[in-house]
């Protein structure tokens, strides 16, 4: 009788530790929430760019896909941008980082359980886009977050 009930109080133990160590429903990495700030710890850096003065005057949503939308047509992955600061301004050069996400796109099934259109976001990467007074725009992948 002894054994009977050590081997219930096993399998019971076995049970409710499967039970709480598992959760079969893991959600995959999300975007990182956004920042809307517009310089980084409050620097005193100002736009000497006309299309820099022109993205700082957007709501935080609009700026941050603005810079997703350049950094696409760059040719580069990018399907989420996290921030978007003004590193530098001279002489109407002015230069932005940006932290950009590549993530991979739900099916219609994950969109409607997770509430989302992306999901499994990888490939975190700071871009510094560049604007130039004569109206040209670059992009270049800063390595470790350091651009220079």
């Amino acid at each position: 009788m002894e054994k009977a009930c050590m081997k219930r109080l096993f399998w019971a133990t076995l049970s409710l530790t499967a039970v709480s160590g598992c959760d079969a429903r893991k959600s995959p990495p999300s975007p990182a929430q956004p920042s809307y700030a517009i310089v980084e710890n409050g620097n005193p850096i100002l736009p000497t760019n006309d299309l820099s003065q022109r993205l700082i005057t957007l709501s935080g949503p609009d700026r941050l896909e603005s810079f997703r939308g350049l950094i696409v047509s760059a040719n580069h992955a990018c399907d989420v941008v996290s921030s978007a600061t003004l590193a530098g301004g001279l002489d109407g050069t002015d230069t932005w980082l940006v932290r950009c996400q590549a993530c991979r796109r739900l099916s219609d099934a994950e969109r409607a359980i997770q509430g989302t259109s992306v999901g499994d976001c990888k490939n975190d990467r700071t871009w510094a886009v560049w604007f130039y007074p004569n109206g040209n725009q670059e992009v270049t992948s800063c390595q470790s977050g350091n651009c220079a």
